[in-house]
């Protein structure tokens, strides 16, 4: 069994970690913060001011799930960070010395990367093919991720740096030519269970990030009313005392619904907006799954979790001196939605969102059923196995982590520098996929405003 506790206490995966109680109508939540060495890591030591996004964990309305969730977070993100002496072990080489094997990072419509890589060696590890079990050649960098530092305007220059057994890490210059995250990572009892997860949050990731990016005017879901009609489920009354708590601080949570390639599979988007004391922020959570009372809970613990970050940066952080006009890394997206002009957007999309009846579906989809979906939506997905990076103490108590790249799905964007990181076709497509009308002129698309995913 993943056990939390055990798996905290592995001084192998965490330097320290920390339990927080909720705190007043500003923080409802049991908060988990785990250190798994983020800092030292990339190239360099760095400063929690430097990378003030470096500890990992979750919040959640119990103890007992925010432990569990955030000794599941610190795994994933753990298991992503490369190490001397573990699998998996890359294979050097150009795309075009590795044949049909190799993913086709660049070719229309996969957005992975940009067509230059093809021309320098990379690294690339082997992974497999979900719809075929066929094996997969997948560049290091859509897999690798150790955090942005927030400090220099080019993170993809990053030098050797230590790991967690003191070995040292080269990074290559080709991550530059990619568009590094964290996302489809997961991790879970098994890899049947983390890959399940990676599809979700690919799922979700691509449905925030589409619908975003072409302003769609998605269908409102009217909390009192969702929650009234369920019966009294643990779920239901974390969400009622959730929305409550939410209120309590002045904050009105905002609730929508994306399509997805699964039509028993929801993405509930919840929105923040905070408007109050000095400062300001517009905060999004998300959560897709088969069942929609979750994914209202867990969109509201993430709008929540991302609305105390945010007032965290402003309270506590000295702001940028010159704002980057183009987003670059995951803290210059956290100091965009503390300005005036992104929480203006985000309240007018809201404003585009439309109340219609909702019944909340109760289903829980099987890996294999997730994959024929995705790829029936014209997307590929490949899996590649990173329990080998783990510890073999968190591995003896079940841990799995995989790492999920999707081709033909819009990914979730972390430098906006990059073009061809967006799936053009698939955004202008959204309205008519979806249902759901654009609110911009098809000349706006993408929208030119960052997305909010923190």
């Amino acid at each position: 069994m993943t056990h939390p506790l055990r798996t905290l206490d592995d001084t192998a995966l965490a330097r320290s970690w920390s339990v927080l109680p909720p705190s007043g109508p500003q923080e409802p939540l049991w908060r988990v913060m785990v250190d798994i060495g983020l800092l030292d890591t990339g190239g360099q030591t760095r400063t929690a001011q430097d990378y003030p996004l470096h500890l990992v964990g979750a919040y959640d309305v119990s103890r007992r799930s925010a432990l569990q969730r955030g000794a599941g977070e610190a795994v994933e993100r753990f298991a992503l960070v490369p190490r001397h002496g573990r699998g998996p072990h890359p294979v050097r080489a150009l795309a075009g010395e590795l044949g049909r094997e190799a993913l086709q990072f660049a070719a229309p419509g996969a957005v992975l990367g940009h067509p230059d890589a093809r021309t320098v060696p990379l690294d690339w590890y082997r992974g497999t093919r979900l719809a075929d079990d066929a094996p997969f050649l997948i560049p290091a960098p859509l897999v690798d991720w150790n955090g942005a530092d927030g400090t220099d305007d080019d993170l993809s220059r990053s030098g050797p740096g230590p790991d967690r057994d003191g070995g040292v890490i080269a990074a290559t210059d080709a991550r530059s030519l990619f568009d590094p995250s964290p996302s489809g990572a997961a991790s879970g009892a098994g890899t049947q269970s983390a890959t399940r997860s990676a599809l979700l949050e690919i799922i979700e990731r691509d449905a925030v990030t589409v619908a975003w990016a072409a302003q769609l005017a998605l269908a409102a879901v009217d909390i009192d009313r969702a929650t009234a009609g369920e019966a009294s489920s643990g779920d239901v009354r974390s969400l009622r005392t959730l929305v409550d708590a939410a209120r309590a601080a002045a904050l009105e949570p905002v609730f929508a619904r994306i399509p997805t390639c699964m039509p028993s599979v929801e993405c509930v988007v919840c929105v923040i907006v905070d408007r109050s004391g000095g400062g300001q922020s517009g905060a999004v959570g998300a959560k897709a799954s088969g069942d929609g009372i979750r994914n209202l809970l867990g969109a509201l613990q993430e709008a929540l979790q991302i609305h105390g970050l945010l007032r965290r940066f402003t309270e506590h952080l000295t702001p940028p001196k010159v704002r980057p006009a183009v987003v670059r890394h995951d803290v210059d997206r956290a100091w965009t939605w503390t300005t005036p002009d992104a929480v203006d957007a985000l309240e007018r999309w809201t404003r585009h969102f439309t109340p219609e009846p909702w019944t909340a579906p109760h289903a829980s989809p099987t890996r294999d059923e997730l994959v024929a979906a995705l790829v029936a939506d014209g997307a590929d997905p490949v899996v590649v196995q990173l329990t080998d990076r783990l510890p073999p103490s968190l591995r003896a108590l079940g841990w799995a982590a995989v790492k999920v790249i999707c081709q033909g799905y819009q990914g979730l964007r972390m430098d906006e520098r990059h073009e061809f990181g967006w799936a053009h076709d698939r955004i202008r497509s959204a309205a008519r996929r979806t249902g759901r009308p654009a609110t911009v002129a098809a000349r706006d698309i993408p929208y030119g405003l960052a997305h909010p995913l923190i």
